[in-house]
């Protein structure tokens, strides 16, 4: 799978605080009071991150030596030797994309500058998607930045390898700038398989929420009713008021979703459930997406005491093997099952 991760800040919540509370559930995280929403460049949301306490939000791969990221970005003000995002192996900074003046932007292997934009010209409280390739090697790395599609810096045959292996395995988006600026529509991927193994162009993600039970409801509704009222939250999160519940392995819940339309291409779905453990019993949590008579489950992933969020991203239809079809995925259904 080359889809590694997808991002669009909508179930963060319409607030501040829920939104803090989302990114400290999915992330590695540092977080103060400044970390805000704001309205994402084709409305829904987005996140602020502001130049202060060194906020970041950091995403956890696996050591990989090439990655691409894509994301929406809209800055107040440009500053010099301000980090965007950073690639990190082991906390190590490998290479990261920053600020320059006057609109420009900076790869670094480290703190060595390896190229820098020339009138670039990136305006102030404007959105632009940019993506960056980087392939981490002392003597064969690799590195392109693109802007709106159009290579703006790249090059070949340099050191890009600060640490001693030759990969990545954190994306860490920084609160560096002098002012603030928001980030969206975020993707990551490595370069291999089939599907989804280099630059995607610019992307925009949304969300949908169940809106219907089907035949798998074994977990036990403990508020609103039925089993995909207690887990329609959307951009609010209210814990433990609405939920289900199970102690029972192989027990799963499955639900329709709200329906999408007029999107041409989809590069991949993420699932995301909210849970935690209620009791001293360990369980994981597999993530489900089944399509025709075709049910695609994860290995599972471990529960905390405390609520997070569980993610997987299925960039290919399980019935079919390929990008996921609009009346496919509207004819899906997503869910979760214990283990």
């Amino acid at each position: 799978m080359a889809l590694k991760w997808l991002e669009g800040f909508e179930s963060g919540g319409a607030s501040d605080a829920a939104l803090r509370i989302y990114l400290a559930r999915k992330y590695v995280t540092q977080l103060t009071s400044a970390v805000l929403t704001t309205t994402g460049r084709f409305g829904g949301y987005a996140c602020k991150l502001r130049n202060v306490g060194s906020n970041y939000f950091q995403i956890n791969l696996t050591s990989t030596q090439t990655l691409v990221v894509g994301f929406a970005f809209n800055a107040a003000a440009f500053a010099d030797d301000k980090s965007i995002i950073e690639f990190r192996d082991a906390g190590t900074v490998q290479v990261k994309l920053e600020t320059a003046p006057d609109g420009n932007l900076r790869i670094l292997r480290g703190t060595t500058a390896l190229g820098t934009t020339s009138l670039l010209g990136l305006k102030k409280n404007s959105w632009y998607y940019i993506e960056v390739k980087v392939k981490i090697d002392n003597s064969t790395g690799t590195y392109e930045v693109r802007v709106g599609g159009t290579d703006v810096l790249s090059d070949t045959g340099v050191d890009t390898q600060m640490t001693g292996n030759a990969t990545a395995d954190q994306v860490r988006f920084c609160g560096e700038i002098i002012s603030d600026w928001s980030v969206d529509d975020i993707y990551v991927l490595d370069t291999t398989g089939a599907l989804n193994n280099d630059f995607l162009g610019n992307v925009r993600i949304g969300m949908i929420v169940p809106n219907g039970d089907t035949v798998d409801e074994d977990f036990t509704p403990q508020g609103a009713g039925n089993n995909f009222d207690e887990v329609n939250d959307g951009v609010t999160t209210d814990d433990d008021a609405t939920y289900n519940e199970s102690s029972t392995a192989t027990d799963k819940d499955l639900f329709d979703y709200t329906a999408l339309t007029n999107i041409p291409t989809i590069q991949g779905v993420q699932i995301l459930t909210e849970a935690r453990e209620t009791d001293a019993t360990d369980y994981s949590l597999k993530s489900i997406a089944k399509s025709g008579g075709t049910e695609d489950a994860d290995a599972g992933q471990a529960l905390s005491s405390d609520y997070t969020i569980i993610s997987r991203v299925v960039e290919d239809d399980p019935d079919s093997g390929n990008l996921w079809l609009l009346a496919e995925i509207n004819a899906a259904t997503f869910g979760y099952e214990a283990v």
